[in-house]
């Protein structure tokens, strides 16, 4: 006997999940890579080449991303590590401390504090910023499965407090018992675009924000921004325009 030849019914379930499967390879958002914060992955770049045979100005977002300065532009892409005091609290009340300036350092404290009240729109000068403004889009997140462990942190000099790093584990300190990813194998954050109003603030979140020089100059100098020393060390003063800091692939990968 030849060959079964497949009904009607199964050749369009056959159809339908193999357009969803091409469907998912089209989008970026599929990607693995993408999703772990990796941005400029291979696909991305083909993506953009395609589309700028269309649109061909995709070339200037992608360098003005990328090479900020070259643009003469005012405002740059910031990875910021949130401090404890957000952890349970939702995005919105960061995304309020962010735009309109508050030092994201002294939350814990200024909650008290009348001018804190007021640029939570609960006083009269609730439209008047108090520092450099900045406006989150993204948050940087280790995944639910992995953990943030004591151990693996260090002292941070001056705080007396752990600090967790992240992004420093080595190959010798990672067992079958505690799930960690050593360095540079990649996987255990992702990338969060535009997250609700209520998403809750987990521990080791990053937040990555559209601020101007003076929003990442106060963030380095607190000991927020990604790879800044801890407060009052020596040499904490940023250059004058350091491409590695403002580059957004940099802090994202």
């Amino acid at each position: 006997s030849g060959p079964r030849r497949r009904t009607f019914g199964e050749w369009v379930r056959s159809f339908a999940g193999r357009a969803g499967e091409e469907k998912s390879h089209d989008s970026i958002i599929f990607d693995p890579r993408f999703a772990a914060g990796q941005v400029f992955t291979p696909e991305l770049w083909g993506i953009m080449l395609g589309r700028m045979f269309y649109m061909p100005a995709v070339i200037e977002l992608v360098e003005a991303l990328v090479m900020p300065s070259r643009r003469e532009q005012n405002a740059y892409m910031w990875q910021v590590r949130v401090p404890p005091a957000y952890v349970g609290q939702a995005f919105g009340v960061l995304f309020a401390d962010l735009s309109l300036g508050l030092p994201l350092d002294n939350r814990g404290e200024a909650d008290a504090d009348q001018d804190a009240r007021d640029f939570r729109g609960l006083g009269p000068s609730a439209a008047k910023p108090q520092g450099p403004p900045a406006i989150p889009i993204a948050l940087y997140r280790l995944r639910a499965e992995f953990s943030l462990s004591p151990d693996l942190g260090c002292m941070r000099p001056g705080l007396g407090v752990p600090f967790v790093q992240q992004h420093r584990l080595t190959a010798e300190e990672v067992t079958d018992q505690q799930r960690t990813v050593a360095e540079c194998m990649g996987g255990h954050h992702f990338l969060r675009l535009s997250p609700q109003e209520n998403t809750p603030i987990r521990d080791g979140d990053w937040v990555i924000a559209l601020g101007g020089k003076g929003f990442g100059e106060a963030m380095h100098a607190r000991g927020l921004l990604r790879g800044s020393p801890p407060p009052g060390l020596a040499g904490s003063e940023p250059s004058e325009r350091d491409d590695s800091a403002a580059s957004f692939p940099r802090m994202v990968l």
